[in-house]
């Protein structure tokens, strides 16, 4: 069953067209002779110009006609006439006439001199900084907007550069980690008009790789960065221009990135995207919920003020869930987490045994003797439903409404495309739950050889777990999240903007909200 392309089911919704290239090459980096630059591995640039921007203000000039002039008789009207100033004395008095004009002329001033500001939109800059475990990245924003204040920004181009390895990888040497950052920063003075440098706000943000380690490791490379970026010119917030940052923050900004793309953020809470990411270890839902209550975040975006609910599911990301479909209920020192016992599982291909090894345990696995989806979908749905699990006691979520649209990312993008219900060029698409369970019911009776055969654009290592990775995220999707079986589900990688097709990654909302951040505390 193939998944159909994206329809218009509501105001949030990405374009029914196909994706173009939209990047370019960035010219190289030019050195700076007050700075040294350290050498680093090859690495991409990119840059997206973005066209034909849809303006959010739509402000006109008015065309103006010229004041009538009075029509008088000035030959023949006494002096007294002009001397008394009497409006209602005669119909021959030119002279309160013209007081009325000059007041006319200047009320047309003033609105022509508001209209002006409105349609005169000015440039805005925002650098975000992607510390990841496997590189570190820079992105540079450049926005137009008429108004700021009202929360209107539309994004006119972005310039994109990744470097390897991560900042991460330099923890016994945290001056050559900061150092490493060096080439990305060279970048964005050579992006970032020299003008609008002292109002652009940069940060580095910092995810997985610095969360795994040690404290005291983690806090020397930071404090390396913060010296680093406060010697460029750029504005720069002592309070949180560097820090590690939450899974909770990272899946508010993915959902402000998704719902700005798509330009839903100002909609009620109802006609907002929900927005999953499926990771390796976690998975993330954002959404917004039209009543309050102590679960929610109260959180301004752009404006818009929405109630949302954020949560990251540890232990439910892809690679950590096949733990869980394998042996969710041994506890830890039990020989079936050890690879000392075998597990026979429903949704391994009968002809094969795998060691599988995740978070420091090990699951040796065989395939059961009758292999099924059914049988594979009973064992995630036990898996969601673990007393123990995250699911099960993590606070109350508010319901998906069936009407809601629902915007999905990562292996959940991933796995549709390896599989072939996306196609392999494919940037994004939709589909529902069922898409899942109807490859999961080929793909359960397969054999390894034949999946591999199959699907020649998964791993070879991957292969064998194609049945769990389907059922899972289906069971994830259905009883996890409580999505309906036939609801349209949005995935992407990119997605239009203005002509140009945009990631839909976190930096994006990260910098939006930086950006309106610092602006309001210059106002």
């Amino acid at each position: 069953m193939k998944a159909s392309r994206i329809v218009s089911t509501s105001q949030c919704q990405s374009p029914d067209v196909d994706l173009a290239q939209a990047h370019s090459h960035v010219a190289p980096i030019k050195s700076n002779a007050k700075r040294s630059a350290t050498a680093s591995a090859p690495a991409q640039s990119t840059t997206t110009a973005i066209t034909s921007p849809r303006r959010r203000i739509s402000a006109t000039a008015t065309a103006t006609s010229a004041v009538p002039r009075a029509s008088t008789d000035t030959d023949t009207m006494p002096p007294s006439k002009f001397q008394k100033y009497n409006i209602a004395g005669s119909s021959k008095s030119i002279f309160p006439l013209r007081i009325l004009g000059a007041i006319v002329l200047i009320v047309l001033l003033v609105y022509l001199l508001e209209e002006s500001r409105f349609t005169a939109p000015s440039d805005y800059y925002g650098i975000m900084m992607d510390a990841g475990s496997t590189g570190s990245r820079i992105h540079v924003f450049h926005f137009e907007s008429n108004d700021p204040s009202s929360g209107h920004m539309v994004l006119k181009s972005e310039v994109f550069h990744a470097l390897k390895p991560g900042l991460s990888s330099f923890a016994d040497d945290p001056r050559a980690g900061a150092q490493s950052l060096v080439p990305l920063l060279e970048l964005a003075m050579s992006t970032v008009p020299e003008q609008a440098r002292a109002i652009t706000p940069i940060n580095l943000k910092a995810t997985a790789g610095l969360r795994l380690l040690r404290p005291e490791q983690s806090k020397a490379l930071l404090m390396e960065v913060e010296t680093l970026l406060q010697s460029y010119p750029f504005l720069y917030d002592p309070e949180d221009a560097v820090e590690i940052m939450s899974g909770l923050d990272e899946g508010m900004f993915a959902w402000v990135t998704v719902n700005y793309l798509l330009e839903s953020i100002a909609l009620d809470a109802q006609h907002t995207c929900v927005v999953l990411d499926l990771g390796g270890g976690s998975t993330q839902i954002a959404l917004a919920s039209p009543e309050a209550s102590p679960e929610l975040r109260k959180s301004t975006t752009m404006g818009a003020e929405h109630h949302m609910f954020l949560y990251s599911h540890l232990g439910y990301g892809l690679m950590a869930g096949r733990g869980q479909m394998f042996g969710f209920e041994f506890k830890e020192g039990d020989t079936h987490v050890t690879g000392t016992s075998t597990i026979q599982s429903p949704c391994i291909p009968h002809d094969e045994t795998l060691v599988y090894t995740y978070n420091d345990r090990k699951y040796r696995v065989t395939g059961a003797t009758s292999v099924s989806a059914g049988d594979c979908m009973q064992r995630a749905r036990h898996v969601i439903a673990d007393p123990n699990g995250s699911f099960v006691r993590a606070p109350q979520q508010p319901p998906i409404s069936k009407h809601q649209p629902i915007f999905a990312m990562s292996y959940y993008f991933d796995r549709a495309q390896d599989v072939g219900i996306l196609g392999p060029d494919a940037e994004q698409g939709s589909l529902s739950i069922q898409h899942y369970k109807d490859v999961a019911e080929r793909v359960c009776g397969m054999s390894t050889s034949e999946l591999r055969s199959t699907f020649p654009n998964v791993s070879s290592e991957d292969a064998p777990y194609l049945c769990t990775d389907l059922c899972f995220i289906s069971a994830l999707l259905e009883h996890g999240f409580g999505i309906h079986d036939e609801q349209r589900i949005i995935l992407a990688r990119k997605l239009f903007y203005n002509g140009a097709a945009i990631e839909t990654q976190w930096p994006l909302g990260a910098g939006l909200e930086e950006l309106f951040e610092e602006l309001e505390k210059l106002r």
